[in-house]
């Protein structure tokens, strides 16, 4: 509980929820280290026919500490009327409003409305710009609620283009801020061994991993067929996540090709835990998108495991990667396997990389990032954004 009045409410989802857990865990407490905040959650997110994976809570995951911080866990899905009352019972001037998923866009314009009936300052950060999957109604529920707000945050030069043109805002309304990155949490070769033989991974393996849930953008197919072209010795690759769509066609690729025993794979929900153990285990991060806009909560995780990556040039990925060669066109199978086969057929390389990797961590620190969004706090105290709804 802070003992002074908050400087800010962040309003989002909190661990051990799914959503966005980990960045607006590792956001409040970075805040929290520097001014009083209150941290608004859900203890109930929404049910599964709305979002696949309802909200489920992961008991693994936990808040990291943070200074002055306050949470309150008072909001659910079927509840409107608390929604009220949550937002009548913010005490900060800054409200900072978390957009990530259509089924919670009317949980946060009441949130916006009550702030600014109450003469409060609006944030909204868009995590994402365009949504992954068709909506006709993504795109007009995100302009009502940014127009509500004094300063929009985005996290990629693309996000930044793409809420101008596809969002109609103003681009003086527009901050960008990167994702940040936990403190690094690079695995010891104990830790390593420990997580490959958890994991069933032969020691001699080079690892590529793709993690996440298994959605049509995210492009599993793409890298199923580039896999099986790479050359590297003892390459195998780790896939795990809950998918969003049939596994059938992705396991048949695995089945009916050279993949045959070079291929783990986790089709459920993903633990903490588990998850620790496969990027312990993995010596390469693969994010094969073949449409994104934002940048990457698995990115941000790679990064602060010290993971080299090979990403495809959509959205802000290419941002994670500081040997650009490493970024390749989306759907490019050929160019795909090439890229993974120069890193885990050259030992040598990829050491090179790690180091990369783990230094350009810095660049996405949540000491940074917090910094960043506390200035733009600053600004909307100022009366930056301040007018009519745009």
């Amino acid at each position: 509980m802070t003992a002074t009045r908050p400087e800010v409410a962040l309003a989002g989802s909190l661990p051990p929820l799914a959503g966005i857990s980990g960045y607006c865990g590792g956001l409040v407490a970075a805040l929290g280290r520097r001014i009083p905040v209150e941290a608004v959650s859900f203890r109930a997110m929404y049910p599964a026919f709305l979002h696949p994976g309802g909200g489920r809570a992961d008991p693994t995951v936990r808040m990291p500490p943070g200074g002055e911080l306050e949470i309150r866990r008072d909001l659910a899905w079927y509840n409107p009327v608390g929604w009220v009352l949550s937002a009548l019972r913010i005490r900060a001037g800054v409200v900072h409003i978390q957009h990530w998923s259509l089924p919670l866009v009317p949980v946060w314009l009441v949130f916006a409305a009550v702030s600014r009936l109450r003469r409060k300052r609006v944030i909204v950060t868009i995590h994402n710009v365009l949504p992954h999957e068709p909506s006709l109604l993504w795109g007009p529920a995100s302009r009502l609620l940014c127009r509500m707000a004094d300063l929009c945050i985005v996290h990629s030069e693309t996000n930044f283009e793409a809420a101008s043109e596809h969002l109609r805002l103003p681009r003086r309304k527009l901050r960008r801020i990167r994702m940040g990155v936990d403190p690094a949490r690079h695995a010891g070769s104990q830790e390593r061994k420990r997580a490959r033989d958890r994991l069933g991974v032969p020691e001699s393996a080079r690892v590529a991993l793709f993690f996440g849930a298994v959605r049509r953008y995210k492009g599993l197919d793409v890298l199923l067929k580039a896999f099986a072209r790479v050359s590297a010795p003892d390459a195998m690759l780790l896939v795990a996540g809950r998918p969003w769509v049939d596994w059938e066609p992705y396991d048949k690729l695995i089945r009916s090709s050279p993949l045959a025993g070079r291929v783990r794979a986790w089709p459920e929900f993903v633990s903490r835990e588990m998850a620790d153990d496969l990027f312990a285990a993995s010596d390469l991060a693969v994010l094969p998108y073949v449409r994104f806009e934002a940048q990457s909560a698995v990115g941000a995780e790679a990064l602060s495991w010290g993971l080299p990556m090979v990403v495809t040039d959509v959205g802000g990925l290419p941002e994670y990667v500081p040997d650009r060669s490493l970024a390749t066109p989306p759907g490019d199978e050929d160019a795909l396997a090439r890229a993974i086969s120069g890193c885990l057929g050259d030992p040598g390389r990829l050491a090179r990389l790690k180091e990369l990797s783990a230094a350009h961590a810095a660049l996405f620190s949540w000491d940074k990032v917090a910094e960043e969004t506390i200035g733009v706090y600053r600004e909307a105290a100022a009366g930056a954004g301040r007018g009519p709804m745009q």
